[in-house]
Order: structure tokens, then sequence, then C-alpha cells
């Protein structure tokens, strides 16, 4: 069995790609010096510091007597849906009362870091943490056992911190859940399980820059409203030597730099076996991959004639893997975005890959002349970790682009054998209006009238500009003088 030593205060770890540039893993709560790389203290008392992380859960509190494993099935060898939770009590020493995860970007790489901490440092626990790509969760009420909802999927990661001589003293081992059908994350093949019920694989040796501490002297919490804590003995607010753990993982050395983890428990075990029966834990949200669309059409409204932009975007929150997606308009098939941002899309009938970046944006536009009428259309997309696996459905989204009918406007033909209008004779115009949509204006030229009719008795030309009640126009020109229209 391969393990990593983690002495309070200190880590016997060699790292090719060090979490510890990112995040200070060094037994320490606080972001000493102020203003440097992020320590619990950035992200857990947002009062005080400023976090940089993708993915920060935040405290996550266990208050006593909530949620504990029950049931002989809750092992961590077992698929999660054999498991079984009620409200109770265990050990001091297994008590977990906070938990919190990270997630940072790192080179080309994804950075985890876990921290937790216990009521009691009083003797040996066994405190581990599951990231599981698929949503977990709870039924019932905590009154009676009930089960756990949500399977494994492989490419799950278990990191098992082993506090083994009285609380002092931990190694750290990192395994790989290999259980269920298919492959790896990747499409690879998965590393062959190593513990007993074949579903577990030791990856520690693989998990080259992976650490870890527990606190070798008192940590007083700089913001004890944002994050309460009460030891079993000792201070509130103040967490004891040796209650408090952190891990920093990188990703990348697993081949699970791109995979979303939706879901993370921390928990505590009877001892460090698979085959152990587990006790105290917190369930809590991570950071599952998503995706998002947006369709919009500039201007929304217009007249016919005019023309609209619509912009076709895919984006992906902070902490979301690298995703490649296809995006599908209900109207115009397959959305390719070959260009850079902005550049016009183009669409076929095949699907298009799209590679969006972990919490970036990919777009693209067209710009349309189209129809009176009232035109809808939908985006949405799938997509998939790039290099990864497992599929995701993103938010769709409309758009809806509104073009008005132009109106029409005539001005009465004058008939010279029933009017005067002869050089100083009085006539009148008239302009009658169509289409469009009322109610309408109407300005003369010359003379500036606003009304639907004018009289006059200067022969020349008329003209009138109508606008409707939607800023759609037309024009009409009438000649008047000598009887010769």
């Amino acid at each position: 069995m391969a393990a990593l030593l983690i002495v309070a205060g200190f880590a016997t770890k060699l790292f090719a790609v060090n979490p510890g540039s990112f995040f200070e893993l060094d037994g320490d709560i606080h972001d000493s010096p102020a203003g440097g790389i992020n320590d619990w203290e950035n992200n857990l008392c947002p009062s005080i510091d400023n976090s940089t992380a993708l993915v920060n859960t935040g405290v996550v509190n266990d208050p006593h007597p909530l949620s504990i494993f029950t049931q002989g099935g809750s092992k961590d060898k077992l698929d999660i849906n054999n498991w079984a939770w009620k409200d109770g009590s265990v050990p001091d020493k297994d008590d977990i009362v906070n938990s919190f995860a990270a997630q940072y970007a790192g080179p080309g790489t994804t950075l985890l870091y876990i921290g937790g901490t216990r009521f009691s440092n009083d003797g040996s626990a066994e405190i581990g943490a599951w990231f599981f790509q698929n949503p977990v969760g709870l039924t019932g009420d905590g009154s009676t056992a009930a089960p756990f909802t949500g399977v494994h999927k492989n490419g799950d990661l278990f990191v098992l911190a082993e506090f083994t001589i009285g609380g002092t003293v931990s190694t750290l081992r990192v395994l790989e859940w290999v259980g269920s059908a298919g492959t790896c994350p990747g499409g690879v093949a998965c590393p062959a399980a190593t513990e007993k019920g074949g579903t577990l694989a030791d990856v520690t040796a693989s998990a080259l820059s992976s650490f870890g501490f527990s606190n070798p002297v008192d940590q007083v919490i700089s913001c004890p409203g944002d994050w309460p804590y009460s030891p079993k003995t000792g201070v509130d607010g103040t967490i004891p030597v040796n209650s408090f753990f952190e891990v920093g993982i990188d990703l990348g050395e697993l081949g699970l730099s791109n995979v979303c983890f939706a879901s993370f428990l921390v928990e505590t075990r009877s001892s460090h076996d698979v085959d152990a029966q587990l006790k105290d834990f917190v369930l809590h949200a991570f950071a599952p991959c998503a995706c998002d669309t947006a369709k919009k059409v500039v201007p929304a409204e217009l007249c016919e004639g005019g023309s609209a932009t619509y912009t076709f975007t895919v984006s992906s929150p902070d902490g979301s893997a690298a995703l490649d997606v296809t995006a599908v308009d209900d109207v115009l098939g397959n959305v390719c975005m070959p260009g850079a941002d902005g550049d016009p899309c183009t669409f076929q009938g095949t699907p298009c890959p799209i590679a969006l970046p972990g919490g970036g944006s990919k777009s693209c536009t067209r710009t349309v002349t189209e129809s009176a009428g009232t035109h809808t259309d939908h985006l949405t997309a799938t997509g998939a970790p790039t290099g990864g696996s497992g599929g995701i459905t993103c938010t769709a989204s409309a758009a809806t682009l509104v073009v008005n009918a132009n109106p029409a406007v005539a001005i009465n033909h004058l008939d010279c054998n029933a009017s005067t209008a002869t050089q100083g004779g009085s006539f009148t115009l008239t302009a009658t209006p169509s289409g469009g949509t009322p109610p309408y204006g109407f300005l003369w030229s010359p003379g500036g009238q606003t009304g639907a009719s004018i009289s006059s008795t200067a022969i020349g030309t008329y003209s009138v500009a109508l606008t409707d009640s939607k800023s759609c126009t037309a024009s009409a020109t009438r000649k008047v003088g000598y009887c010769s229209n």
C-alpha cells in the first residue's frame, strides 16, 4: 500500500507541480503574508480576504448530531447507492465540524484542495474526502435510516488522510474508483483495482504532487461568524493542534484535470481499510460540468427592410472543465464558430464541435434581413469534457425578432375637370395611409403641416412623409399646377 507521510506541520513530499505554489499548504489557515497566494482564510472569511479560486465551497458545517453513516452497506468499497445515513452521534474524534474544498487553475492543469476540522484530537481517526462526478444526494429527513442517491463513475477520486498515531501523525492515500463498467476519463483503460472489493485503485504513486498537513499549533479563526467552530476542549473559534487537515492534489497527474466533480463528501471511517465502516460525513455540491447558451438579436424590433444581427454564444462558468460543445439552432441547424468571437457563424447539417475553455465563452454573429412578422428560434447545446467522459446538456436560449410591416401612403389625384387648381385657385391634398401600424403621423413639404390634409393655392410639387406607431415610414409625392397632375 503506497502512502505519503503527513506530519503535523511538515510534509515529506517531492512534487513536480507544487500545489503549494498556488495555495498555502502549511498546516495553517491564515493568509500569510497578507496579499500573497490564497489560504483557507481567503476562501472562508469573505469579509477579510478575497478568494481567487475557480471553485470555492465556503464553510460547510456539520452541527452535532447531524448526518452520520449507518447500516453495513456504508463502505467506501461499495457503490454510493448502498450507503445509508441518519442523524446521530459518533465518537468525538470522528465527529466532523467543518469541511471545505476549492479548485484552482495551474499551468496546464487543475489543482484541488480539501480541508476539514474535527471535534476532538484525542485519538486516531481516518478522515477522507470523495469527489464524485455524478450528483450525490440524500433521501429522508434523518429520523430513520435512508439511502443516498447517485452512483459512482469511473474516475471518482478518494483522498484518505490517516491519523494513525494518536491523531498526531498522518499518511495520505489517493484512490480512484474503477468499479463501474466502461473506461476511465479520457477514454483510457482504468488502473487495475488494488483494494478489497475490486472497485478502488490506489494511485498514490501517480499523485506525485499530492501532499498535506495537519496543524502543528492552535489556529485562531479570524472570522468566527463565517466559520463557526467549537472544539471538545479549548476555546470556541480556536482549532486545537491536529484538529485541522488540508490536502492539495494536482489532478493532471492522475489524468483528471479535465473532469468535472459535481459533489464532494468529507467522511470519517473506523480504519484505513476500504472495508471499514463509515462514520460521520458532510456532503455538498462542488463544480459540475456546466455550460450555457445565449442567443440575442439587436435590434429586437425593426421595420421591414432593415437588418438585425444575431449573436450566438456558448459559455461555461468558472470551475467547469474545458468542453467540446455542439450547438444547434432549431431553424438553421448546427452552429459553427470558425473564427474569432464576433465573426460570422456558419451553419451545416452535421455536428460542428466548438472548443470551449473552462470558464470561457465562444460567440459568432449572423446579420439578416427578414420579412414582416415575428421570428423566434432557439439555441440548444450539448457538451462533454475535452478528452474526458460524460455528457451534459447546456441551458437553452431563444431570441425573437419582430419585423414590422412598412406602411404605404397615397395622395389624392386632382381631377382638373372637377377642381380649380389653376393659378391662384385653392385646392386640397389628402394623404391616405394603409398598412403598417396605426396611428400615423404626417409631415408635408413644403409647409411642414402635420395633418392628413392640406390646402394651398400655390402650384408645385408636394410630398408627405408618413410615420406609423412603430417608426416605420413611407412617402408620396404629387405635382399640382394648371390642371396638370
